[in-house]
């Protein structure tokens, strides 16, 4: 049986940085945007998830008054 490679939309750069955009903002809404206690659950250094944060852009204080995340932009 032969392997049928898919085309994607995307290159691996693109999806991982999707991935880790979805991954960190779900930490951080699970741990109501708590930078220490998020960094810690998901055991990275706190100072590398605020690189992440800041370099993704994600809105901390939307996160910590509870207001819905609907849309997130990759830059």
């Amino acid at each position: 049986m032969l392997y049928q490679a898919r085309e994607y939309p995307i290159d691996y750069r693109d999806a991982r940085d999707a991935f880790e955009l979805e991954f960190l903002t779900t930490a951080l809404v699970l741990h109501n945007g708590n930078v220490a206690h998020t960094a810690r659950a998901i055991g990275m250094a706190r100072r590398n998830l605020q690189l992440k944060i800041n370099r993704y852009e994600i809105d901390i204080e939307t996160i910590r008054e509870g207001v819905e995340v609907t849309s997130i932009r990759l830059r």
